[in-house]
């Protein structure tokens, strides 16, 4: 999976329309709405002759963003790339027809002027701010007259715009799914609806908003939310087809109903492999599998964990030393070097890239590694019930049961371990219940 990065103002707010196409006439917008509990309005104004961002925009904007952060965020803002190469990054072939797309895109980008009242976050300042920009500060074409494959462009992002991407006011982006959805209308949708679900550095399992201001943040000219429901479903439908997903609910009547897009669990596609060796070397299973979920780069992981296999000094506190592997892999250049010179390597380096794993799977080192021992087989489980904070959960009744059920194997280990991997970041009191129903289940069935 390809994970690339967005500006979360720029994906929250939906500067560029989700229309594909709009009238010659649409030189301009205002809109207001609530965003993050705040009121926010939003203006954007076009030069004369041109029309405001829209349609194949998101996808010229997104990859010039991953491309300035790729080049470490230059200090002169600026993004040096062949035409060439930002076509082929943004998923487009490489035809005249899209040359001339690229060309009048940057072009409107570069006219259009935006006024944001109480809506653009600072990272740096931690508070929302007044700013005005235009998308693109300048487009210069270094080579040759006209766009095509040789030649070379310099474009500057506003100051705004490129502090922000510096400030690391970013979230994931998963580009692999953004460039194979089926239409810009679809891709603009995904994006913003991608930021809304990125709340206080993490992905929310839920986001609700009123059709009407939904409609409003998406430049969706209706009054109608039956009409608005119809043109998004398109979008509805695709996202269901590829897992994006769950359901999307509708509750309440006319301009107070409410839309409500459920996202499956954010652990189902955990590598359950790597969970378990990041919870092998001390780290809580709700920490490591946050960090799976929010860097899902395997290759980083899988070196993080050889450098902590190799680390030659005390592993007083492992977990911590674990975490700081993952997040600061620079200070531990020295320890690369030891690892090249014999250090043991971790069973996830050792073995070919792993597919993404359900969380279902049973981790194949538990399977092999099964106590034969009942008073072991029931150690083990409290072990593991207690490394995932679930033990304490469970009455004396509770434990008595569950301890039955193990040591009669009743409740296989790896039955049990699949459960509490299934439910890594879920309500302790909920994990607990499904516990509780397992065994219950199991009991029955016997």
């Amino acid at each position: 999976m390809f994970r690339g990065r967005d500006e979360v103002n720029l994906a929250q707010l939906a500067l560029i329309s989700v229309q594909s196409r709009v009238p010659e006439t649409f030189t301009g917008w205002a809109r207001s709405y609530e965003h993050n509990g705040m009121p926010v309005e939003v203006t954007c104004r076009t030069l004369r002759g041109h029309v405001v961002p829209h349609g194949l925009d998101n996808d010229f904007v997104v990859t010039i963003i991953n491309l300035f952060y790729e080049a470490g965020c230059p200090v002169d803002d600026t993004v040096r790339v062949s035409a060439y190469r930002l076509l082929k990054t943004a998923g487009f072939p490489d035809t005249s027809r899209y040359y001339a797309e690229l060309w009048a895109s940057l072009d409107r980008l570069k006219s259009a002027q935006y006024v944001i009242s109480r809506g653009w976050y600072s990272k740096k300042k931690m508070r929302y701010t007044d700013e005005t920009f235009q998308y693109l500060e300048k487009v210069t074409l270094t080579r040759g007259n006209e766009l095509d494959s040789r030649s070379q462009l310099e474009i500057r992002l506003p100051r705004e715009i490129a502090l922000s991407i510096r400030d690391g006011y970013l979230k994931p982006l998963d580009l692999d799914v953004y460039h194979n959805l089926s239409t810009p209308t679809i891709r603009a949708i995904y994006r913003v609806l991608d930021g809304l679900r990125w709340s206080e550095g993490q992905y929310v399992e839920r986001v609700q908003m009123n059709v009407m201001e939904w409609a409003a943040r998406l430049n969706i000219v209706s009054d109608i939310p039956a009409r608005i429901l119809r043109l998004l479903e398109p979008a509805t439908e695709e996202f269901k087809r590829i897992g994006y997903v769950d359901e999307v609910l509708t509750e309440g009547k006319r301009k107070e109903q409410q839309i409500t897009y459920v996202f499956p669990g954010l652990t189902d596609q955990l590598n359950v492999t790597l969970l378990q060796e990041l919870i092998d070397r001390g780290m809580y299973p709700g920490v490591a599998a946050r960090h799976l979920i929010d860097h899902p780069e395997e290759r980083a992981v899988q070196d993080a964990i050889a450098r902590f296999d190799a680390y030659p000094g005390k592993k007083g506190n492992p977990g911590a030393l674990m975490r700081d592997l993952l997040l600061h892999p620079e200070k531990y250049a020295g320890v690369e070097q030891k690892l090249e010179g014999g250090g043991r390597r971790s069973k996830a380096s050792e073995r070919p890239k792993p597919a993404p794993v359900l969380a279902q799977s049973v981790p194949e080192d538990d399977a092999l590694a099964l106590p034969e021992d009942p008073d072991e087989r029931v150690r083990v489980a409290e072990q593991r019930l207690s490394l995932f904070r679930v033990w304490p959960l469970l009455t004396g009744e509770d434990r008595d049961n569950l301890e039955h059920a193990v040591r009669t194997g009743t409740v296989a280990l790896p039955v049990l371990f699949a459960l509490l991997l299934r439910t890594v970041g879920e309500n302790k009191a909920d994990i607990a219940d499904k516990v509780r129903s397992l065994v219950l289940q199991a009991e029955e069935d016997e």
